[in-house]
C-alpha cells in the first residue's frame, strides 16, 4: 500500500505521523532528485539512505 503525504505541514510532523501510523519504509523526494537521488528512510532505526531513483524499489524490497 502506497501513502502520498502532501499535507502542507512541516517536515518533521509528517515524519512523526509516519513513524505513529507505523509505515515501515519512506521515500522523501527532495532537493537531491535533480541529481537523480531520493532518500529511503527505514522506519526500524530510521536509518536513511540516499539511493538512485531508478535502484529504490530494489533497495526498498531489500529492507522491508
Amino acid at each position: 500500500e502506497v501513502l502520498l503525504d502532501d499535507r502542507k505541514e512541516r517536515f518533521g510532523f509528517k515524519m512523526k505521523d509516519f513513524e505513529l501510523i507505523g509505515i515501515p519504509l519512506g521515500i522523501v523526494v527532495g532537493k537531491k532528485l535533480a541529481e537523480g537521488q531520493v532518500e529511503l528512510i527505514v522506519r526500524d532505526g530510521l536509518e536513511r539512505i540516499d539511493v538512485a531513483v531508478e535502484a529504490v524499489a530494489d533497495e526498498g524490497l531489500k529492507r522491508v
